[in-house]
C-alpha cells in the first residue's frame, strides 16, 4: 500500500508527543513511499562491525529496535529478554536495571557492548531513553569484541543526530505510582547536528518498601567537517537512587510461592549509582573505497549501598535456613566501581576481482577495564518472610572494608573479510589478543601482593551462507570465545588458564510473506577450562570443568498486514555440566537455564491514533542452584502483557 507522508520542520512521534516549531518557516515537503511500520530489521552492524544485510550474514542476530521499545514502553534493559529467543534476564542486586543476561545457556558475566565498545559493568543501571536499538549476536563473538562468554554479545546502539528538527515528549505513569518523562530533541543546521535525550522517573516499585529515582542526560553532537570527514561526540550521564532496597530472598523450597512483593529489607537500606561515559569518533573517507575510523571511549560508575541480603551461607538449607527461618545479613558496599577505557583504530574497504567481491575490515583495539569493590557485613536475625515486619537497626558503622581490585589490559589485532561469490556469502575473521589480568586485595594499605598473568589468545570465526532464492538463505558458522579466569590461584600458586568456548551453528533465514521474516537455528556450544573443585585440596580450584549447551531457536518478526505488527520467539535448550570433579554435578542443567521458553507480541492499529497490543512470555522451570546448594527448581511461569 502506498501512503503519502507529510514531513514538516517538526516531527510528531506516536504516543503522547508534542512538536516544537523552529523559528524559521520551511517549505512543506511531500514524500511518497511505503509508510507501513513493522519490527523487521533488515540490516545490523554488530555481527560484522559493518552494515550488512541479515539475510546474507551467516550469523544469528536479533535486533530490538526503537519502535518495539516504544510500543512495549520498556524502561530498563533486563526486560529485553522478553523480546528475543534463547535469552533470559539474570537478576542480581535486587531488581537492578542492568544488562545482565543468560544467552544460550551462558551468562554474559556483566560484559556488554555500547556502540561496539566492550564495557565490563556488572549490575550498572542503564536507561533505554537514548537507545536506537539493541542487537543480540548469538554465539561466541570474541573475534571482533575480545574476551567474553560464548553465549553471545549484546550491543546497544544509541540514538544519533538526524538531518531534521524535531522534539518529542513522552509521559507515563504506572500502578505503583511511578511517573516518568522523556524528551528527545534533535536540531540540524548546516554542517552541525545535535541530539539530546533526557529522562527522569521516580516512584515505588513492585517490591515492598522500595522507592526509585533515576535521571539521564545524553547529548550527541556531530560535525560534518567536509564531504569526507565526520566527527562525533557523545556523552551519557545517569544517576540512580534506590531506597528500601531489597537484595532478594534465599533459595529455599517454598520461596517461589511467596507474594511477588515480598522483601526482607529495611527502610534504612539504599543504593546510589552514578555512571558517566564519553565517546569521540572520527570517520574519514580516504577515497578508492577506503574508510578510516578512530574512536575513543571512557566510562566509569561509582556505586555504594547499604542493604539487607540473604545469609551468605554455603548451603542455605543445611545451615538451618528455611521458609520459616530465613537468615539475613546487613551488607555495606563502600566501593563498587567499574571503569573502562578503550581505543579502536579501523580501516575498511572494498575490492572485487574475477567475479569475487571482498568487504574487509582491519582493526587495532586497546582496552583497559578495572573493577574495584570492598564491603563489610554483619549478621542480622532470622525471620519468617510470611510474617515479616521491618524495624531492625543497622548493626554496624560503615568503615574500612575488605575487597578486591581486578584489572584487565588488552591489545588486539583483528581482521575480517566478507566475500561474495555468486549466490555464496563467506565470512572469515581472526583476532590475536594479548591480555594482562591482575587482582589485588583492598585496602591497598594491607600490602598484599598482586596476582597477575599475561595470556595470548587467537580466536576465529568462519561462516558460509547460500542464497537458495532472493527470499531464503541457509548458513553454517563456527566461532570461538576467550575469557580470562580471574580471582584465586591454583595448586602451586599459579593463576588459572582462561576459559575457551566454541560453537557450531546451522540455520535458515526465510521471507514468509512480504515484510515477514523467520529465522530458525540449531547450535551446540562447548565451554572448557571451567573452574571446579580441586580433589587434592577442597580450598582450591582447577580448570578441569566443561559445560555444553545444545539447542534450537525460532524467531519471527515483521507484519501480517498494514495494521498488524508482530514478533515471536521460541527456544529449546539442553545446557549441562559435562565434566566436573564432583560427580553430583555431571549432567545437571546449568543454573537459571529454562529448557523451554518463548514470547510473542502483536500490535494492532485499528484506526489512526489507536493501538492495541497483546503479548505473552513463557519461561520453563529452572534450577535455582547446583546440587548441594539448596537444590530445587524455580517453577515455570507464563505472563500476559
Amino acid at each position: 500500500m502506498m501512503r503519502h507522508l507529510i514531513l514538516s520542520p517538526c516531527a510528531m512521534a506516536a504516543g503522547l508527543a508534542f512538536a516544537q516549531t523552529t523559528p524559521t518557516a520551511l517549505e512543506r515537503v511531500e514524500v511518497s513511499g511505503n509508510a507501513e511500520r513493522n519490527y523487521l530489521a533488515t540490516e545490523a552492524s554488530s555481527a560484522t562491525r559493518l552494515a550488512a544485510p541479515l539475510k546474507e550474514t551467516p550469523v544469528s542476530v536479533q535486533s530490538v529496535d526503537a519502535e518495539l521499545l516504544r510500543d512495549r514502553a520498556l524502561r530498563h534493559p533486563n526486560a529485553l529478554a522478553d523480546l528475543v529467543a534463547g535469552v533470559q534476564p539474570i537478576v542480581g542486586y535486587g531488581s537492578s536495571t542492568s544488562q545482565y543476561f543468560n544467552i544460550r545457556g551462558f551468562s554474559n558475566a556483566g560484559v556488554n557492548y555500547r556502540n561496539g565498545f566492550r564495557i565490563a559493568e556488572v549490575y550498572t543501571p542503564r536507561d533505554l531513553a537514548n537507545v536506537e536499538r539493541v542487537e543480540f549476536v548469538k554465539g561466541p563473538a570474541s573475534v571482533l569484541y575480545g574476551a567474553a562468554q560464548p553465549g553471545g554479545a549484546v550491543n546497544t546502539v544509541t540514538k544519533q543526530p538526524e538531518a531534521r528538527d524535531f522534539t518529542r515528549l513522552d509521559l507515563s505513569w504506572d500502578r505503583f505510582d511511578s511517573g516518568r518523562i522523556t524528551v528527545d530533541a534533535n536540531r540540524s543546521s548546516g554542517a552541525w547536528a545535535g541530539r539530546l535525550n533526557l529522562a527522569a522517573d521516580q516512584g515505588h516499585t513492585w517490591i515492598d518498601l522500595e522507592k526509585n529515582r533515576n535521571a539521564l542526560v545524553a547529548p550527541v553532537l556531530r560535525w560534518q567537517a567536509g564531504p569526507d570527514t565526520r566527527l562525533t561526540y557523545e556523552g551519557e550521564f545517569q544517576r540512580t537512587e534506590r531506597r528500601g532496597w531489597s537484595n532478594g530472598l534465599l533459595a529455599v523450597p517454598g520461596v517461589a510461592d511467596l507474594p511477588f512483593s515480598t522483601t526482607l529489607s529495611e527502610p534504612w537500606t539504599w543504593l546510589n549509582n552514578t555512571n558517566v561515559s564519553h565517546r569521540l569518533e572520527l570517520q574519514q573517507q580516504l577515497g578508492a573505497g577506503l574508510v578510516f575510523r578512530q574512536a575513543l571511549l571512557t566510562s566509569w560508575a561509582k556505586r555504594g549501598m547499604v542493604s539487607v541480603s540473604p545469609a551468605f551461607s554455603a548451603d542455605p538449607v543445611a545451615d538451618g535456613n528455611s521458609l520459616g527461618a530465613m537468615g539475613r545479613v546487613a551488607y555495606a558496599q563502600v566501593r563498587d566501581n567499574p571503569s573502562n577505557d578503550a581505543s579502536q583504530t579501523e580501516l575498511s574497504g572494498h575490492w572485487a576481482a574475477g567475479g569475487v567481491s571482498h568487504q574487509w575490515l582491519a582493526g587495532l583495539e586497546l582496552q583497559r577495564s578495572v573493577f574495584s569493590y570492598s564491603g563489610v557485613y554483619n549478621s542480622l536475625d532470622s525471620v519468617d518472610p510470611r510474617r515479616f515486619q521491618p524495624g531492625s537497626t543497622p548493626p554496624y558503622a560503615i568503615g574500612d572494608a575488605s575487597g578486591t581490585e581486578r584489572a584487565g589490559r588488552t591489545v588486539a589485532l583483528y581482521l575480517q573479510d566478507q566475500i561474495t561469490l555468486g549466490d555464496w556469502r563467506l565470512l572469515a575473521g581472526l583476532r590475536q589478543e594479548r591480555v594482562r589480568s591482575s587482582s589485588r586485595a583492598l585496602p591497598a594499605s594491607a600490602g598484599s601482593a598482586s596476582d597477575s598473568q599475561t595470556e595470548n589468545a587467537t580466536t576465529a570465526r568462519l561462516g558460509a551462507l547460500y542464497l537458495l532464492n532472493p527470499g531464503t538463505s541457509v548458513y553454517y558458522s563456527f566461532s570461538q570465545s576467550f575469557s580470562p579466569n580471574l580471582g584465586g590461584r591454583a595448586q602451586g600458586g599459579s593463576l588459572f588458564k582462561a576459559e575457551r568456548g566454541s560453537q557450531h551453528e546451522v540455520g535458515i533465514k526465510a521471507t514468509l510473506l512480504p515484510g515477514l521474516e523467520a529465522t530458525a537455528a540449531l547450535f551446540e556450544i562447548r565451554k572448557r577450562n571451567v573452574l571446579t573443585g580441586d580433589p587434592a585440596n577442597p580450598t582450591l580450584s582447577i580448570t578441569n570443568g566443561e559445560q555444553r549447551s545444545r539447542g534450537s531457536e525460532f524467531s519471527l518478526a515483521g507484519r501480517l498486514s498494514p495494521t498488524l505488527k508482530l514478533t515471536a520467539n521460541a527456544s529449546s535448550l539442553d545446557a549441562k555440566v559435562t565434566r566436573d570433579t564432583d560427580p553430583a554435578q555431571l549432567n545437571q542443567q546449568l543454573v537459571g537455564v529454562a529448557r523451554r521458553s518463548g514470547n510473542a507480541w502483536a500490535l494492532w492499529n485499528p484506526a489512526p491514533g489507536w493501538d492495541l497490543g497483546l503479548g505473552a512470555v513463557h519461561v520453563g522451570a529452572r534450577e535455582a542452584a547446583q546440587p548441594g546448594l539448596a537444590y530445587f527448581k524455580l517453577p515455570a511461569y507464563t505472563r500476559l502483557d
